[in-house]
């Protein structure tokens, strides 16, 4: 087993060749820009130190996973230094991404840090990633990639053991409570997706306001009546647009009735 720095592992994770992603730097500079990438705190455990990185969410507003890096070398030379660049990595994240790609690979090569084991998802901490990394191939996830990415451009500031006395310290008590287990993600997650089901739900059965635009009528070969606008309203990408549909009475007479088509608020 051979750790690196995190230089080292920015430019060749785990010394492999593989080219990153262009994905990686586009989320990294998005998420920077944003200001979504947050240093929120280190602590020491002997001669450890940890810190901290909340990264945010592409898929849900407002979310933030929590990744941590460990830093640490028996090398006491090293350990002299005014700087953590020389110092060796270990890494941990709650991104669904790592969790279900790279955790089990992590743990078993001994990259994970140690003390969050019992944050991973018991269901896939162990588990071979055999269809979401069918290749065991051991590399960064995007959540990993940004917050080494973020700490190595910023370097000469977090990296530096006095320049980390600037940041947020803690104890390694609240420190460690801090990181969400990755069920709390996985209830975070599965509540913002209730969300946005009951606003769908509460649009569709909202007031309607009468549709005064021209509209034409279809009559198909099984009479029933087709109503369609003469102007496009929004077409929501999830599904396709709706369509009303009434059937022809036998007593209509034949100017038939149109219908008034509701306009989504």
């Amino acid at each position: 087993m051979q750790f690196q720095t995190i230089e080292e592992f920015l430019q060749v994770p785990f010394g492999t060749s593989e080219i990153k992603s262009n994905d990686y730097e586009r989320m990294y500079k998005k998420l920077k820009t944003a200001k979504k990438i947050i240093i929120a705190g280190f602590t020491m455990i002997e001669d450890f130190y940890l810190m901290h990185i909340k990264i945010g969410s592409e898929t849900f507003n407002g979310e933030f996973y929590d990744v941590v890096i460990m830093f640490f070398t028996d090398n006491p030379a090293v350990k002299k230094q005014r700087t953590l660049e020389s110092y060796y990595i270990k890494l941990f994240s709650n991104s669904p991404s790592f969790i279900y790609k790279y955790a089990a690979l992590y743990k078993e090569h001994g990259y994970l840090i140690e003390s969050f084991y019992e944050k991973l998802d018991p269901e896939y901490a162990d588990k071979k990633p055999e269809k979401t990394n069918a290749e065991m191939k051991l590399s960064y996830d995007k959540s990993i990639y940004c917050a080494i990415r973020y700490l190595y451009d910023y370097r000469f500031i977090v990296l530096g053991k006095y320049g980390l006395l600037l940041q947020k310290k803690k104890t390694s008590e609240a420190f460690l409570k801090d990181i969400k287990n990755f069920g709390d993600i996985k209830f975070l997650q599965n509540f913002k997706k209730i969300e946005k089901t009951v606003e769908r739900q509460m649009k569709g059965t909202s007031i309607k306001k009468p549709d005064n635009r021209k509209k034409k009528t279809y009559k198909s070969s099984s009479g029933v009546h087709i109503v369609s606008s003469s102007k496009r309203v929004g077409i929501s990408t999830s599904s396709p647009p709706s369509i009303t549909v009434t059937k022809k009475k036998a007593s209509v007479s034949s100017h038939t009735k149109k219908p008034k088509i509701g306009r989504k608020k």
